[in-house]
């Protein structure tokens, strides 16, 4: 089974991610419930949770979902800013790499492809968050843009 082709397009960022300037970060409306900083956050922190079932190793101490938001609403400096994104980043790269890795003789697979199918469902709902933020501020394309936008 070609694991690789089932999840092609489950960890396409759609450039969301591009451009994130620490001003664009807080154009975010007082209203949002939570900030892209916090999404951002919030994701690379429960991220790791899949990522521990993916490389094997001991899920004792998951971080629940209320406990993986942050209070701070933006970044401290532009560098905070950079280093989360490359992270989420690798986070995804890593993803992909497992992904690759799996075949029908995989030891605990079907609970590899359940961390897998999370990761990529948990990513795509905040993903939707910060284009809508974002679009919201002015800081991403329309959906009649996106074609152009996608191929530069």
């Amino acid at each position: 089974m070609n694991f690789v082709y089932l999840f092609s397009n489950a960890f396409d960022t759609f450039k969301v991610f591009d451009s994130l300037t620490i001003d664009n970060v807080n154009e975010s409306p007082e209203t949002a419930p939570q900030s892209i900083w916090q999404i951002l956050n919030h994701l690379v922190i429960l991220n790791n949770n899949e990522i521990a079932i993916l490389e094997d190793k001991p899920v004792m101490a998951m971080v629940s979902e209320p406990d993986s938001w942050i209070e701070n609403k933006a970044p401290v400096s532009q560098d905070a800013m950079d280093k989360i994104v490359n992270r989420l980043q690798q986070q995804v790269a890593l993803v992909k790499t497992k992904v690759a890795a799996l075949g029908m003789d995989t030891v605990n697979l079907e609970q590899k492809l359940f961390a897998v199918q999370n990761f990529s469902i948990h990513l795509s709902f905040h993903l939707g968050e910060i284009v809508l933020l974002r679009r919201m501020a002015g800081t991403y394309p329309l959906p009649k843009s996106m074609r152009a936008f996608l191929a530069s």
